[in-house]
């Protein structure tokens, strides 16, 4: 009782504060946002877990770092109240999208997970104050009685009294305004990932069963995974069900992953509402099964909390600079376990030290240096496994080093022929009907098997690996006098073009319709490979490398059948090669300051231009010097350039210098909010 008195309490202090315009401090901080109501039926979703009195002295102790102070929690249910938005709950958010009363204009839901003691003694009464709807996840195995009164919490021990008691969920379920959602029977924890020991996030993780003995490593198969995500769901219904009487409709996907075979089992064990934590606004087209949250964590303030409400989850002009890190894999690799693994350490703390944001990080093997695949760094159907090292470094970075991780991948440049495959798979010249060498090796993008067969290799990396976007390798491109493969002559006749380059190229109008063709076709095959992805990483970013000759010459398209504009449309990021000593340019500084105005003549150009720098001159094979690099960032920036990278970044020699390029590259000068 007395905690549900200090709770009402700030209630009624927090709206008597909103009601008193006396105080210039108040007035000041409590002047509605300027506010444009979203479309019709959107929903605004937030996400909290533990809440606790006196956060910063008990933030140690608190099962959950992520816990939200009472206080400030009632400031942001008061702050919502004062300014006019309406709770709402799974049953409004079902008849607004089945043709019954639409949300209103300023909706928004509440939700908790895991299944705090506090969401009882600390929301409950706040949410009945206040007549506001809440959904509550629940764990299954962290609600069972325990003989020695823990529970294993996301893989540590933690009273069981610090959960609520099936008790108060009947109360609370009873009560109208809080629904039980499945938060998983047993999945939220960690399960053994790859061969190195990785812990990672169960429901979308392919579990490893090693054999150290025989030095094996077997993965769940498509079918045994299904199975047994499909049977905790079930299990964590009945479980609810049990304790309630009510079957829950919602799921609570832990630590927010989810994928297409988790969508899957949701479905067929009746579970049509599934909650992320992808933030944004969701629209009237969001799907109930992928819907939006707002994480609200400790160090959240009125102000954070009231620009969430504002948060459409889109690429803005306030969403920050982008810092790259652009990383060989081949790098790492060694023969050596313990030797691979000194150089994994010693690459994660350079990547701690400089601080980027991002790393594009190497999914394939490229030992010769020719620009095609000879292996892969992930278990797959049809190329060599050089090591299953992939996964083990995009977790590790991620985890440890705080960055997004983007899966660097070739579009058609991989050794198929190796692997037994037709040899008309290559993309060939009409001069000499052989590949040009001048290029990677690559696949024909009009080749049906050959898109095929790198359909299963994207798959097969969705399966194995958890990361946060996708850059397409600069093998995308195709010259005036490619491709000459079987397949891609059938497209060119059925467009209706001559199969005669020579004609072709005489023709200015037949000329530009064979360039966009083909640069249309490659494109496609990238958006058809995100979507493969996006079964496995749904919220995949994309990138794609672009040369720098169709920037600053659209007539380019003819030679490399790549348009910038069309990069633009269809691409979060474009990866832009901003490569002088590489293009021989005469006055590198010069040469990139065009390139920077004319990437500025775009409006969507400097937002979503990512100006990547070379390290090395690949002309002389000279490393190219740390002043002149950071020089070159500082250029960049005052000529409007908000996305920076480089590439190789070579973390055994230590070059570049952190010391030298960190004030001009990384985000610890230029903090961001991400």
């Amino acid at each position: 009782m007395h905690k549900f008195l200090k709770s009402f309490i700030l209630v009624l202090i927090a709206i008597s504060q909103w009601s008193c315009t006396s105080s210039p401090e108040l007035a000041i901080r409590l002047t509605p946002p300027i506010y444009s109501a979203p479309s019709p039926n959107s929903l605004r979703i937030f996400c909290y877990h533990d809440i606790r009195d006196d956060l910063s002295s008990t933030l140690k102790n608190s099962p959950d770092a992520s816990a939200v102070d009472t206080k400030a929690f009632t400031e942001q249910l008061s702050w919502l109240y004062h300014n006019g938005w309406v709770s709402v709950g799974i049953d409004e958010l079902i008849a607004s999208r089945s043709g019954g009363k639409p949300l209103p204009p300023k909706a928004f839901m509440l939700t908790f997970d895991d299944g705090y003691k506090s969401h009882y003694t600390h929301a409950y009464p706040l949410l009945k104050a206040f007549k506001y709807k809440a959904v509550f996840g629940l764990v299954g195995d962290w609600l069972q009685d325990t003989p020695d009164g823990l529970v294993n919490y996301s893989d540590k021990k933690w009273a069981r009294k610090e959960f609520l008691t099936w008790q108060q969920v009947n109360e609370m379920t009873k009560s109208g305004l809080v629904e039980m959602a499945s938060h998983s029977h047993g999945m939220h924890k960690g399960v053994l990932a790859n061969p190195q020991g990785n812990l990672e996030p169960a429901a979308v993780t392919r579990q490893i069963m090693v054999s150290w003995q025989n030095r094996t490593a077997t993965y769940e198969d498509d079918i045994t995974y299904h199975l047994r995500v499909k049977r905790d769901l079930a299990s964590m219904n009945a479980l609810i069900k049990q304790h309630t009487g009510v079957s829950p409709r919602a799921v609570i996907w832990p630590y927010g992953r989810y994928n297409s075979t988790l969508l899957n089992a949701a479905k067929e064990e009746s579970l049509p509402i599934a909650f992320t934590l992808t933030p944004g606004l969701n629209l009237a087209s969001q799907p109930l099964n992928q819907l939006k949250r707002e994480h609200i964590l400790f160090n959240t303030n009125l102000t954070d909390f009231i620009n969430s409400t504002r948060n459409t989850g889109t690429i803005t002009d306030d969403s920050g600079p982008l810092r790259v890190m652009h990383i060989d894999l081949d790098y790492i690799y060694d023969i050596n376990p313990e030797q691979q693994e000194r150089n994994l350490s010693k690459l994660i703390n350079r990547v701690v030290d400089l601080k980027p944001s991002t790393v594009f990080l190497q999914a394939f093997s490229d030992p010769d240096g020719d620009g095609s695949a000879d292996a892969l760094y992930f278990p797959n159907r049809h190329l060599p496994m050089r090591a299953d090292l992939f996964n083990r470094v995009s977790w590790q970075l991620s985890t440890r080093a705080d960055v997004r991780v983007f899966a660097w991948m070739p579009i058609t440049a991989f050794h198929l022929n190796n692997n037994n495959h037709s040899k008309l798979l290559i993309t060939i010249t009409q001069k000499t009907g052989k590949p040009d060498r001048v290029w990677p090796l690559r696949a024909s993008v009009f080749d049906t098997k050959a898109k095929e067969i790198i359909t299963h290799i994207y798959e097969d990396l969705g399966k194995s690996s958890i990361f946060a976007g996708i850059l397409f390798h600069d093998d995308g491109v195709l010259t005036d006098d490619e491709d000459a493969s079987p397949a891609a002559i059938d497209a060119y006749a059925k467009a209706g073009l001559s199969t005669n380059f020579a004609t072709i190229r005489k023709d200015a109008k037949q000329l530009r319709k064979w360039s966009q063709l083909k640069a249309t076709t490659i494109t496609d095959f990238t958006i058809h490979l995100s979507k493969v992805l996006k079964q496995y990483q749904p919220d995949l970013l994309t990138a794609r490398n672009l040369f720098a000759r169709p920037v600053l010459d659209e007539n380019s398209i003819d030679v490399f059948s790549q348009s910038y504009q069309q990069f633009l449309d269809i691409y979060d990021y474009t990866a832009l090669m901003a490569m002088p000593y590489m293009e021989k340019a005469d006055e590198p500084n010069k040469w990139l300051k065009e390139l920077a105005h004319k990437v500025a003549q775009n409006p969507n150009g400097l937002r979503r231009t990512i100006f990547e720098l070379q390290t090395k001159d690949w002309n002389t094979g000279e490393k190219i010097n740390e002043k002149i690099l950071s020089e070159q960032f500082h250029m960049l920036r005052s000529n409007g350039a908000r996305n920076l990278a480089y590439y190789p970044d070579d973390f055994i020699s230590g070059h570049p210098a952190v010391d030298v390029i960190k004030e001009s590259f990384s985000l610890r000068t230029e903090p961001i909010r991400r």
